[in-house]
């Protein structure tokens, strides 16, 4: 899927998945897998904790979690 997206000649901007046991932070798996999209956003889903989910949006670069302004309607 990557491949097809570059080949067309967008980039990827972002990845989402969730935590179902965790806060929507990003764990240290998520942290070694970003090494190889620096600049991409990782939106987080949280479903362990409330009713409702919890969405963040973070960058991180070179280790570094930087959390990043999202809105969810």
């Amino acid at each position: 899927m990557l491949d097809q997206i570059e080949d067309g000649g967008a980039q990827l901007g972002a990845i989402y998945h969730s935590h179902t046991r965790s806060e929507p932070y990003p764990s240290q798996t998520d942290v070694n897998f970003s090494g190889g999209w620096p600049g991409v956003e990782w939106i987080i889903v949280g479903l362990s904790k409330t009713a409702d989910p919890v969405v963040r949006s973070y960058v991180i670069d070179d280790g570094e979690i930087h959390e990043v302004d999202l809105t969810v309607t």
